[in-house]
């Protein structure tokens, strides 16, 4: 189900900015690869959030901590305000956030259709954690059961 929800979310708003006039410059074929790699890198999030969740104490905590995160993350970054308008010190909190680097290669890729070296830290953070969170995850899981 959560699936679904996710897809019909990414098609609404993909659907909803072309609506508005919104047109990529490298075309269609990036934006099917933008959409798998944000994709991908949601999977590997959320494996930290189910190890998260198979170590809290309440699901509540977890749906807290999981929500205050990724909105701490999403407005600590580059996707509503340019980085160069920003304070000095903010600047700084922006260059460490890792969802600056998807937001960039997500724009670089859309409006230049080439495949960035932020695109190759995405995927690798993304690689790196499903490595560390999935066999941990698995293994707190399965003490568990």
């Amino acid at each position: 189900m959560k699936n679904l929800i996710s897809n019909t979310a990414t098609i609404a708003s993909l659907a909803t900015g072309y609506l508005m006039g919104w047109r990529p410059a490298a075309g269609l074929g990036w934006v099917v690869i933008v959409v798998l790699l944000d994709v991908f890198l949601g999977w590997a999030i959320s494996w930290i959030f189910a190890f998260y969740g198979l170590i809290a104490k309440s699901t509540t905590m977890v749906e807290s901590i999981s929500l205050m995160t990724m909105l701490i993350l999403i407005f600590l970054s580059n996707a509503f305000v340019p980085v160069k308008t920003l304070p000095n010190f903010m600047k700084v909190v922006v260059h460490l956030n890792p969802v600056t680097y998807v937001i960039s290669a997500s724009r670089t890729m859309l409006n230049q259709g080439i495949w960035s070296n932020e695109a190759w830290i995405v995927f690798g953070a993304g690689v790196l954690i499903i490595a560390i969170f999935g066999p941990l995850t698995v293994l707190v899981y399965n003490h568990k059961s």
